[in-house]
């Protein structure tokens, strides 16, 4: 369990299995509140790692309770959290929350990494004042299927955001939202996705959100899908990179961009120049891509398909060069309009 509530320090805890599967109901390793005032009591890191000594076997580890890695609250200041590492031999079970208070938070799996709940969300928040939050790393050496937010924004009143890095070997990408962003000044967070396997595609089922210099990067070897759910604000100065088809292989999915009904990426609206915008499946057997409306301040939206580009939604540059390409056609629905008149006084179009 946590810390007493007298502001004291978590004990760190550490599971490790030799050649075996980890379940667990839960680890609460969170600093104790300042009940009296003061600052509270500071996190402590959780480790769980389920190994294969004899490699004759996979195990894997299930959490059905939460991980709680979070400082103590105080009328001072907040304790500091503690990172949480998850290591599975074979695949990991997320059915409860993570939180870290600020650490971070690096997940590991031979196999997939699955959260079944809009519940179980993983969570880097600091709850110091002006605290950076910590990074999320997922590596899964098949597939990643999460169904909660993962969110790393900075705390009030100036705390970054903190980076989301997650990565298959061989399996494709599910997310539902991700927030990235900083608070106030404070630094954004990245946000990467790389899909790889001939078949591994990303779907987008959620948000993602960045705002600064924050960067959106998406990579699949296959396709990319943004459900009607699904889609991208990067509303600072970061770019917003989306490719299928990054292996140049025939992946079962068709290799292509997909944007689905109100899915949208939105690089940011007015005068200021934010981050530009770019859609490509090219190379051998790139896919067709199908777009929603594409927004951005000043800079360049650059469509780029080794199939065909149909384009669904408004896209507006803001004053930016909009470059759409494909090797066999391009088309439009009447909401598909493109404009490239500036937001600035006196500004030069696009």
């Amino acid at each position: 369990s946590g810390a007493a509530a007298t502001a004291s320090t978590a004990g760190q805890v550490d599971i490790v299995t030799t050649d075996g599967p980890i379940t667990l109901v839960g680890i609460d390793a969170s600093g104790g509140n300042a009940t009296g005032g003061g600052t509270g009591g500071a996190g402590a890191a959780i480790t769980i790692t389920a190994g294969d000594a004899g490699a004759d076997e996979t195990h894997n580890v299930i959490l059905n309770g939460a991980l709680d890695t979070t400082g103590g609250t105080g009328a001072t200041a907040g304790g500091a959290g503690a990172n949480i590492t998850v290591t599975a031999d074979n695949d990991l079970t997320i059915n409860a929350p993570i939180a870290s208070g600020g650490g971070i938070v690096d997940l590991n799996a031979g196999g997939s990494i699955t959260s079944a709940t809009a519940a179980d969300t993983i969570t880097t928040t600091s709850i110091v004042t002006d605290g950076a939050s910590g990074a999320v790393d997922i590596d899964a050496g098949t597939s990643v299927n999460l169904a909660g937010n993962v969110i790393t924004t900075g705390a009030a009143t100036n705390g970054a955001g903190g980076n989301v890095d997650i990565d298959t070997v061989n399996g494709g990408i599910t997310v539902a939202g991700i927030n990235a962003t900083g608070s106030g000044t404070g630094a954004s967070g990245s946000i990467v996705l790389n899909a790889n396997g001939t078949d591994a595609d990303v779907t987008l089922n959620g948000a993602l959100t960045t705002n600064a210099a924050g960067a959106v990067t998406i990579t699949a070897d296959d396709a990319v899908v943004f459900a009607t759910t699904g889609n991208i604000s990067a509303t600072g100065t970061g770019d917003i990179s989306v490719t299928s088809n990054t292996a140049v292989t025939d992946g079962d999915s068709g290799d292509g961009i997909t944007m689905n009904g109100a899915s949208f990426i939105n690089a940011g609206t007015g005068t200021t120049t934010s981050g530009a915008i770019t859609l490509q499946s090219t190379g051998a057997n790139g896919g067709p891509i199908v777009a929603q409306a594409l927004t951005t301040r000043n800079n360049t939206i650059t469509v780029n398909s080794g199939d065909s580009v149909d384009l669904q939604g408004a896209v507006n540059s803001g004053g930016g060069l909009v470059d759409v390409d494909a090797v066999t056609s391009v088309s439009s629905t009447a909401t598909g309009t493109i404009t490239t008149t500036s937001l600035a006084t006196d500004g030069t179009s696009g």
